[in-house]
Order: C-alpha cells, then structure tokens, then sequence
C-alpha cells in the first residue's frame, strides 16, 4: 500500500480556504501559545 505523508503546510491554507469559505470573513492566528500549551491555529468570527 502506497503511504502519502501528510505535512502541516500541505493542510494549512486550503484548510484556511476552507474556513474562510464556510465562516465568512475570519482572523487566523497561527502558532498562539496559550499558558503552557501551544494552539497550532486560533479563529476569530464576528458571529
């Protein structure tokens, strides 16, 4: 069986595509570190 590695930038814009498609217009923060702990992605809505 053929094996596609999957790499964070391969995900990262069409995943924010995505969003930004279904939410509307939307602010995006990437790498927030939040405490102790790290959010790969935060977004903000105005709903």
């Amino acid at each position: 069986m053929d094996k596609t590695i999957l790499h964070d930038s391969d995900i990262r814009e069409p995943l924010f595509d995505y969003l930004e498609e279904k939410f509307g217009k939307v602010c995006i923060l990437e790498e927030k570190q939040i405490g102790r702990a790290r959010a790969d992605i935060v977004m903000l809505t105005d709903r």
